[in-house]
């Protein structure tokens, strides 16, 4: 079976704290495209709990609970299951809350949020040593076009950044997007109010690339990497203002088999 890996983290040379609030995986054009993979990373409730691969309810996901082995709300099925690098004292990605995400919706696994606190993020915690974890949702990919998404908080370092993108490695869970990262896009952090650099990447760092600077916001970086095969092309978006569009051989992008392990 080809699969594809869906892959969020954080890249370069610190490493300080960033948050998701949401992550979606649309398939077909945009508005009229199918959802393949969504999370609101809410942590459930004692009648509807998450699940983990086995399809178990996880009744016990409080603040800090690792993100790795708990099913992707949509589809909710052991095909779609987060993997990170987990585990006790492990630097990682981990369930927090935070006030609302006015782009998202609140999910039946957040039934407390409100427009000031419980809104389910996830954010980068643990570990002494500076490892760059990230995590992945295996998928198939699509014959047309996809469209990745997430809202985005990159941290205070200009160094480090927040980033969303496909990936051809399941095993590297650290530092993945400079070396097998097949399209990525990263907004860097800052302490003022100035314009936040981004970064679209391809073939790791290696291939095609574009670059350029977000208006500053308070709030939540709505990150969007849409990718079509047909036309050989990746493009992004930040808070909705396009990056250029780089011309890229989608059809080994797109198709590229991993190993299961």
């Amino acid at each position: 079976m080809q699969e594809n890996l869906l892959y969020f983290g954080a890249v370069m040379r610190r490493l300080l704290p960033g948050a998701m609030a949401i992550l979606c995986l649309i398939a077909g054009e945009p508005g009229r495209g199918s959802i393949l993979l969504f999370d609101s990373f809410g942590v459930g409730t004692a009648n509807n709990p998450r699940l983990d691969s086995g399809g178990a309810p996880v009744t016990n996901i409080t603040l800090g609970f690792d993100l790795s082995g708990i099913r992707a709300e949509i589809p909710n099925t052991s095909a779609a299951v987060w993997t990170a690098p987990g585990g006790p004292g492990t630097q990682s990605w981990a369930f927090t809350v935070s006030s609302a995400d006015p782009n998202e919706p609140f999910s039946p696994f957040e039934p407390q949020a409100s427009n000031r606190v419980a809104n389910g993020t996830v954010t980068m915690l643990g570990g002494t040593a500076l490892t760059f974890p990230g995590a992945l949702l295996d998928f198939n990919p699509p014959a047309g076009a996809l469209k990745v998404s997430a809202d985005v908080l990159p941290g205070a370092d200009p160094a480090v950044g927040s980033a969303i993108g496909l990936t051809s490695s399941r095993t590297v869970l650290n530092s993945n997007f400079c070396r097998f990262g097949q399209a990525w896009l990263v907004v860097r952090g800052g302490t003022n109010f100035n314009p936040r650099n981004w970064e679209l990447h391809t073939t790791g760092t290696s291939g095609p690339t574009a670059c350029g600077e977000a208006t500053f916001t308070s709030g939540w970086f709505r990150l969007e990497l849409t990718c079509d095969p047909a036309a050989h092309l990746v493009f992004g978006a930040i808070n909705g203002v396009p990056t250029p569009i780089l011309s890229y051989p989608l059809e080994t992008l797109m198709n590229r088999s991993t190993k299961n392990l």
